[in-house]
């Protein structure tokens, strides 16, 4: 089984005299117990590089030709440098062949 993982986060340009603010997500480690098939729970460890503020998980199982099949998100707040693991669960198809999680700040 291949298991992927991603961290998409909007850059951010600091001016002078200003800092960027906003969470800074990024993905530590992925884990799923058992097969892609039915109701499933994935594992994010997600660590919050930035300061506090929303960020929200998605999960994505894709086929053998890449395309996607499901998809299920979860937002939560975080504190400003906090690592926590998050779960998303979601019923996956029988035709998934691997999956990826990703962050972003919201």
């Amino acid at each position: 089984m291949f298991i992927s993982a991603t961290a998409a986060t909007a850059s951010t340009v600091a001016l002078a005299g200003c800092s960027a603010t906003g969470p800074d997500p990024e993905v530590q480690d992925t884990s799923v117990e058992g097969s892609l098939l039915g109701e499933t729970d994935f594992d994010i460890l997600v660590r919050n590089n930035g300061s506090a503020g929303e960020i929200l998980v998605t999960v994505t199982t894709y086929n053998g030709s890449d395309e996607e099949l499901n998809s299920a998100s979860k937002k939560e707040s975080f504190e400003e440098e906090e690592t926590r693991q998050m779960t998303v669960s979601m019923a996956v198809s029988g035709d998934a062949e691997y999956w990826e999680g990703t962050v972003e700040a919201v």
